[in-house]
């Protein structure tokens, strides 16, 4: 059962819902409104960067909202909305969780001459965010600081984390009395139940704690956030009531969480293995087999066919115990060969087209509905964000690139007029050396792809490996020498060939279990080329401006080429930062493949056991028998 702390989980949807009373403090008039922000008129914006800032932050799209709060920085900041620009620019930079950046807008806002409510809110996020990164001390001296008048919406937020904290703290007396101050139903309080509950049965509490989360089920809760939350306590609630030996009670639990709900796998099997115990048989085995219409790589899911089995042995129906068992044994081993599979095959290309972020070309090695399927299994899922949000960034990136290039084409047609300047340059061997460049690039680049094509694992090992096959090749000379000599005898022929029997295919297999990390390497000093190429290319680029030394273009030039290198080096950034979250996004795949065989392994061996036991006791009812 999972405990996780449900506030930093609305930290992470922050982007959502968690800064909407921000508008209260960008706009004073709203202050008295309960409604959404969407459905507010705003005061007259005066600035038309901040305004903009302001369309895209009520439309949810907080990236381009920032975007356009970074513009009119880099262009002189906004001039007559005070601190507003700010305080929007460090609650989007915690809403797209870049904690660094926001720290460092709220800490400039806590000044005092910054006013009473912008400063409240920058303490507040400030709470909010040594709160995330699990600093207590320094979370709770910040929210002290928030004094005065509050938003409604930044107080019941408030009132809520200061309860989470004292929990963190496990200063469960202050937590009871500060929850006891609750008077009315705010988004926050679901979230309070829960990490009550949840922190009850942590220390032992179990009836006290399922108490909490009882209450929880028991809300009218209306979005979709607090519903997932709602089944999570019910879960919660069940498998508590199980430790305690309550198996109707964790029966009636686990039959009110959504049948569309995560939680439903787990749902059911605590559900069927608390029937088990109440020996309500039929009961138990509906429930693990509507567990078959999920995902077989989940573990409820796979832990359920090694059960039916078992509660047929309970109905006393041997036969189908063993067939049930029979196929269960038979699931496992397919699922196996299907987990080596993906690991064998597994690329970033697949992962990310199985995610549907990127297209694919190539789907011949792997089911990629299969990957995807594997892919949804929530510890997967959470790596992918990141992974999602860097490919946006880098989206964007190639959006200004086009309208970059798209600048760069009107000057250029400006600038055929003074061909004539150019051939100083033609003259130089710049051209000649960039096409050099160009071609070693492509020699390395079909280099490559034939390794691909051919699967030419020895092509990408190190130098000792490389050494030790020649040495191999050498020694089969030799031989061939030595025998066409008759030199050796026939079983000192066939030792020989034998020990470079096994000396090739043990460097092969080593070959083989390096080439997917050898190739990544390979993609990747390529991928570090072809950069250092768009470099150089830049700077001849830029060697033709200084030469043109044109009036007229010269200053949109090297605007335009400095807002180039600009985002070049954001490109740069965002790949390797790409590159890096990619390659963790797989590491965490072939981590998840790796407990995947173990339990699989497990389950096998177990369903082989049982299988084992009924043959058994199958042969010794056939001897007695008469």
């Amino acid at each position: 059962m999972a405990h996780r702390d449900c506030t930093l989980l609305t930290l992470r949807t922050i982007a959502k819902r968690a800064i909407p009373w921000l508008a209260f403090l960008v706009f004073p008039a709203m202050a008295a409104k309960t409604e959404k922000p969407s459905t507010v008129q705003p005061s007259t914006v005066q600035d038309l960067r901040y305004g903009t800032a302001l369309y895209h932050y009520f439309q949810q799209d907080y990236q381009a909202a920032l975007t356009e709060l970074l513009i009119a920085e880099e262009r002189g900041g906004i001039q007559n909305h005070g601190d507003a620009g700010e305080l929007m620019r460090g609650g989007l930079n915690l809403a797209l969780d870049m904690e660094p950046q926001a720290s460092a807008v709220f800490e400039r806002l806590i000044g005092s001459d910054t006013p009473e409510p912008v400063r409240n809110a920058a303490w507040f996020y400030l709470g909010k965010l040594r709160y995330q990164q699990g600093d207590w001390q320094g979370a709770s001296q910040s929210l002290q600081r928030v004094n005065g008048d509050l938003p409604k919406a930044m107080a019941d937020e408030l009132q809520s984390l200061t309860i989470n904290l004292a929990i963190k703290q496990q200063d469960y007396i202050n937590a009871e009395q500060l929850f006891g101050q609750q008077t009315e139903l705010t988004p926050w309080l679901p979230y309070i139940y829960y990490n009550l509950g949840t922190a009850h049965v942590r220390e032992g509490n179990r009836e006290l704690g399922v108490g909490y989360l009882d209450a929880l089920a028991d809300l009218e809760l209306d979005s979709e956030e607090h519903r997932s939350l709602r089944d999570k306590a019910l879960a919660a609630s069940g498998y508590s009531m199980m430790l305690a030996e309550n198996y109707q009670g964790a029966m009636d639990r686990f039959i009110q969480v959504r049948l569309h709900s995560p939680l439903i796998q787990r749902a059911l099997l605590g559900y069927g293995w608390a029937a088990m115990e109440l020996e309500q048989y039929p009961m138990a085995l509906s429930a693990w087999q509507k567990l078959g219409e999920h995902s077989d790589f989940d573990a409820s899911v796979q832990e359920a066919l090694l059960a039916i089995p078992h509660v047929y042995e309970k109905l006393e129906a041997p036969g189908q115990a063993l067939e049930a068992y029979l196929d269960a044994e038979n699931s496992y081993t397919d699922q196996l060969v299907e987990v080596e599979q993906i690991a064998d095959d597994l690329t970033s290309e697949q992962l990310l087209a199985a995610l549907e972020l990127v297209d694919s070309e190539d789907h011949s090695s792997l089911d990629l509905q299969r990957l995807a399927d594997f892919l949804s299994l929530q510890p997967l899922q959470n790596r992918a964000v990141d992974v999602h949000r860097l490919l946006d960034m880098q989206d964007r990136l190639e959006q200004w690139q086009s309208k970059l290039d798209i600048f760069q084409h009107l000057l250029d047609q400006r600038r055929q007029a003074r061909g004539d300047k150019l051939q100083t340059i033609e003259q130089r061997q710049f051209p000649v050396q960039l096409q050099q460049m160009m071609a070693h690039g492509d020699q390395r680049a079909a280099e490559l792809q034939r390794i691909i094509d051919n699967n030419d694992a020895m092509a990408l090992v190190d130098d000792d490996t490389k050494d030790l096959w020649q040495r191999v090749e050498r020694s089969q000379q030799h031989l061939q020498v030595l025998t066409a000599a008759g030199e050796l005898s026939a079983q000192e022929q066939d030792e020989y060939r034998e020990i470079l029997r096994r000396s090739r295919g043990l460097l092969k297999w080593r070959a083989m279990e390096q080439y997917p990390d050898n190739l990544w390497q390979r993609k990747k000093a390529l991928r570090q080329f072809e950069n250092q190429l768009l470099t150089a290319v830049e700077n001849f680029r830029h060697l033709q401006d200084v030469i043109e030394q044109a009036p007229d273009i010269a200053p949109y030039q090297a605007r335009l080429d400095a807002l180039q290198q600009r985002l070049q080096g954001r490109q740069t950034a965002v790949a390797a930062a790409l590159n890096q979250a990619e390659g963790e996004f797989r590491v965490a795949v072939l981590d998840e493949l790796q407990r995947q065989r173990q339990r699989l392994r497990y389950y096998q061996s177990q369903a082989r056991l049982a299988l084992a036991r009924l043959y058994d006791s199958g042969s010794q009812t056939a001897e007695v028998a008469p």
